[in-house]
């Protein structure tokens, strides 16, 4: 058993080389989904563990192959399982020998008990914790029952030789690993809290005013690379102060938590709401036009103005209006665009509120010059 003990330690070293390429690869290939990294990670360390076996008998040996693809399938489910036992799999039969045959089982029973432990955990509702790691470590000896796929006395002298130090050196590896994962899995979720933190509006769940010019230079950047138009809307809550006065602050929130849920539900999936102050709100419509735009805030408008909550026994209706600019030859910036977008908001409230206005063109105004000139010359 001693002689088994070194080659073991020096399998357990691959923890930290795989946590290593756990946290460094997100970093460098964000396009790929989280499972698939986790899976080719662990699946690549399943692989180096079995270029350092434990030997047994002319091609038969044991390594720590099995801990990695317990806990690929534990945290990554179906995809990284699919992904780390595929790859440890193809290099076990690269490799051949005696053990070609329970060497792959051993894989295969690996991940089914990861993934049983995963919809135990996936069943309850319940992200992968530390009890999850408990139940696969007590678990993962059952690996060992693949052994059987060899001749008797090969896997009885397995048993008697290795079974006990494989079994607890793989448990106590579950633990290690998995542990080491939660915490990275813990890390990673402060981490995106905290960037949703700084750019998400907390009350409405809308992004907020810094993310959302972040947004429209980008839209006008796709928008210029593609000759695509492009709109901006600044939609306000009409005498939303009134509400507050008369209903309180807490009314009034629910009021902005009720509108930006008619945004979301009523912009498309490539648009982007955000709330850029008080009762104001802001839209980025990529690919659509004046009169586009106008039909999506039009939509929103009738909507809400149809709508009527009751909060804290209260029947409450309210409005919105909307100034539309779209993308031009003299409002092709940011600035720009917002300011003709906020002076059309204007005239929706002069306008008497709960209306859809658009920005003049160059166009509109060359027209309205020429109706006032006609109008002054007609005689009374």
């Amino acid at each position: 058993m001693i002689d088994y003990v070194l080659p073991m330690f020096r399998n357990m070293t691959l923890i930290t080389t795989v946590m290593v390429l756990y946290v460094v690869v997100p970093k460098r290939t964000n396009r790929l989904a989280d499972p698939s990294i986790l899976g080719a990670v662990l699946g690549l360390g399943a692989c180096i563990s079995m270029l350092d076996p434990i030997p047994l008998t002319d091609g038969v040996f044991v390594d720590s192959r099995s801990t990695m693809i317990l806990l690929s399938a534990l945290f990554g489910g179906p995809i990284a399982a699919i992904i780390s036992a595929s790859l440890a799999a193809a290099l076990r039969i690269y490799l051949g020998g005696a053990g070609v045959v329970p060497g792959v089982g051993s894989i295969l029973i690996s991940a089914a008990i990861g993934l049983l432990v995963y919809y135990g955990s996936k069943g309850r509702g319940e992200p992968v914790r530390i009890k999850s790691v408990l139940i696969l470590a007590a678990l993962s000896p059952l690996s060992f029952v693949a052994v059987f796929a060899l001749p008797i006395e090969i896997a009885l002298r397995a048993i008697q030789e290795l079974f006990l130090p494989t079994s607890i050196f793989r448990a106590i590896g579950v633990l290690l690993l998995g542990g080491l994962l939660l915490h990275e899995q813990r890390r990673r979720k402060v981490e995106q809290l905290t960037r949703e933190q700084a750019t998400m509006d907390e009350l409405s769940g809308l992004a907020n005013r810094r993310s959302f010019y972040l947004a429209l230079n980008r839209a006008l950047e796709r928008s210029q690379q593609r000759s695509s138009p492009v709109s901006v809307v600044i939609t306000d809550l009409d005498h939303f102060k009134s509400i507050n006065d008369r209903y309180g602050h807490n009314v009034g929130d629910r009021v902005i938590q009720h509108f930006a849920a008619a945004l979301k539900d009523n912009i498309r999936g490539n648009d982007f709401a955000a709330r850029i102050g008080g009762e104001e709100f802001a839209l980025v419509l990529q690919g659509a036009n004046r009169q586009e735009a106008e039909k999506i805030c039009e939509r929103i408008r009738s909507s809400i103005a149809a709508a009527e909550l009751t909060i804290g026994g209260n029947t409450i209706s309210y409005t919105a209006s909307f100034g539309i600019a779209d993308k031009t030859a003299t409002a092709a910036t940011a600035d720009a665009l917002m300011s003709a977008a906020d002076a059309a908001l204007y005239d929706a409230k002069v306008n008497g509120r709960n209306v859809v206005m658009s920005a003049l063109t160059p166009r509109d105004h060359a027209a309205l010059c020429l109706l006032d000139r006609g109008t002054a010359a007609t005689p009374a």
